[in-house]
């Protein structure tokens, strides 16, 4: 048998005697039993030659003194940490399975984004709907400010601004902002543009006017999600049944609670659905509860649903009483064509004194035409059959001229929010052919609300 050859720099890393590896010496080798360790031959040159990590027992005592030295052929000992070693075999499933998931969803993009009111913008500047930002917004706290705090407008960079805030300013205070900046734009002579612009908080720090203005719709967005909670609130609450509806409206509300808070939760809080007048926001459909008043976009969203479910039937953007000059009326009337020569029905929401709606029906069809006036209020103080009227001689004067006019003068509104939802139950009824709900009920606008969510 050879004897092994060990250069001198392996010896210097093997911390061995050099004596000991000589020819004719052997390396003694320690067992469990340290008082019966024996000789053996020199190792072969394929077990040495590994660079096994060594410790010495005598590193710092005399060499020619015979130790004792280990050479481990493992680095388990060094390896898992001590908690790692101690977690039971459930505990460690635990931990895989979290891992897992947190990487698929960072893989699928569905890992939620770290607060800030940057990633808040990114999502705002989407169509989103109460279930998508109800989360989002609650996820960024109000930082309280002083009454006395100043916000102090002026011309700031990017670096010098905060760049990662995770807090909103109350909504008095980001007016205030928005109030001191705007007074700053206008008097300085050359435009700064909303990049270069913002406001020094003392003790806060300096904020652009892009962050003051995405706060604003933070709590633009927190408000939305308040009438949302309120509309489910006052739906899943209101009875349907406080007005004998004839057999053919009983499809107009769900009985099903769960339905109702369902579709109100997912309508569409910014943006809506495109229309023959545009693009209609569906936040304007919140207004369909208690005595809210309904706006010009709740009474389109109606028409455009009665539109869609009738046939022949043609319906007038209720915008158009918005605009002073008539020929801009016209105009708007025009635009959606409903006195097509296919309609029959021509369904008019009037606002009337910019307070009050009242419903026209301009009916073709040769054994019932006529022109139908519907005023919900119907009283003796008031002339609003006379103003709509004079409207339909001012629009419409000839057609006006060689039409019937019928008013209806049943049922009347009960209180004195509803002549919105009142006008759509008229129109509906008038489609159908059938007769309106003479027995009353406050509130009766739960008949048109939920059928419209």
């Amino acid at each position: 048998m050879g004897w092994l050859q060990v250069p001198q720099e392996h010896l210097q890393w093997l911390h061995v005697p050099v004596e000991w590896l000589q020819k004719g010496s052997t390396v003694p080798t320690v067992t469990e039993d340290t008082n019966r360790a024996k000789d053996v031959e020199t190792a072969p040159t394929s077990i040495l030659s590994k660079r096994h990590p060594t410790s010495s027992a005598s590193e710092n005592s005399d060499t020619s003194t015979p130790a004792t030295f280990t050479i481990s052929k493992s680095a388990k000992s060094r390896g898992r940490p001590k908690v790692r070693k101690q977690q039971k075999v459930s505990g460690k499933k635990e931990r895989m399975t979290r891992g897992k998931e947190k990487a698929t969803k960072l893989v699928q993009g569905t890992l939620v984004p770290v607060p800030s009111l940057n990633n808040l913008v990114k999502l705002l500047d989407r169509d989103y709907r109460y279930i998508d930002i109800k989360s989002s917004t609650q996820s960024l706290s109000e930082r309280s400010v002083p009454q006395s705090k100043k916000a102090i407008a002026g011309i700031f960079t990017s670096e010098e601004s905060e760049n990662d805030i995770r807090y909103i300013f109350p909504q008095w205070f980001v007016t205030k902002a928005q109030s001191a900046i705007q007074q700053f734009r206008k008097a300085v002579p050359v435009d700064c543009g909303e990049d270069g612009v913002g406001v020094r908080v003392p003790r806060f720090g300096i904020y652009q006017l892009r962050d003051i203005n995405a706060m604003d719709r933070w709590h633009r967005a927190l408000k939305c999600i308040t009438d949302v909670e309120d509309t489910v609130v006052w739906a899943v609450n209101t009875s349907n049944k406080r007005l004998s509806l004839p057999d053919e409206l009983l499809d107009g509300v769900s009985d099903d609670i769960g339905m109702r808070e369902q579709k109100i939760k997912t309508l569409l809080l910014r943006g809506g659905p495109r229309t023959p007048f545009g693009t209609l926001s569906s936040l304007s459909l919140l207004t369909l509860r208690g005595n809210k008043w309904q706006d010009d976009a709740c009474m389109a969203q109606g028409l455009v649903l009665l539109q869609k479910e009738n046939t022949k039937v043609g319906i007038i953007d209720p915008i158009f009483h918005r605009f002073r000059d008539r020929e801009d009326k016209l105009r708007v009337i025009r635009s959606g064509t409903p006195f097509d020569s296919a309609n029959e029905l021509v369904l008019m929401g009037l606002h009337v004194d910019n307070n009050h709606w009242c419903g026209i029906v301009f009916d073709f069809r040769p054994e019932t035409r006529s022109v139908t006036v519907f005023d919900p209020l119907q009283a003796t103080n008031t002339n609003y059959y006379g103003m709509c009227d004079d409207l339909l001689k001012d629009l419409f004067g000839e057609l006006r001229a060689n039409m019937r006019l019928k008013k209806k003068t049943k049922p009347r509104q009960p209180d004195g929010a509803n002549c919105g939802v009142m006008v759509l139950l008229f129109f509906e009824c008038y489609i159908r052919g059938i007769s309106m709900p003479t027995s009353q009920a406050p509130q009766c606008c739960a008949l048109c609300g939920c059928a419209i969510y």
